[in-house]
């Protein structure tokens, strides 16, 4: 039978968007992702701060926002692990799933931002981020 042009699975369950398994099986998915993601964006930030230049003679780092690169997504694994272990519950995890997908957008963001700023700063004498009065 169909259902609005839809065909059924072979159990005869209506393969819609719906369905509250299909949000849990989101949130899982999107969750992992974004922890996978968070550990990736860890690992890269740590590399740059440990790589990152010296300011030049008479500058300081008044705005250290490199730091936050490690921060950020450390709480994204942290937070994207306790969706994780949620969405295992049975039942509808729409709230869930949604969180879990603006996790991924922003570890992405974060990540690309760490890995753009490590690549300007690779082979530099001193750091361009740097300030002086």
């Amino acid at each position: 039978m169909t259902t609005h042009g839809v065909s059924a699975g072979p159990s005869g369950e209506q393969p819609l968007p719906g369905r509250p398994e299909a949000s849990r099986r989101l949130a899982m998915w999107a969750s992992a992702a974004a922890g996978a993601l968070g550990l990736v964006g860890v690992a890269v930030a740590r590399v740059q701060l440990s790589t990152r230049p010296p300011c030049p003679p008479g500058y300081v780092r008044l705005v250290d926002l490199s730091r936050l690169g490690v921060e950020v997504p450390g709480a994204v694994v942290v937070t994207a692990g306790c969706l994780w272990l949620w969405s295992r519950r049975p039942g509808p995890h729409l709230p869930a799933a949604v969180v879990a997908v603006l996790l991924v957008g922003l570890v992405l963001l974060v990540d690309v931002s760490v890995a753009l700023l490590l690549g300007d700063q690779w082979g530099s004498q001193f750091d361009p981020t740097c300030w002086t009065f």
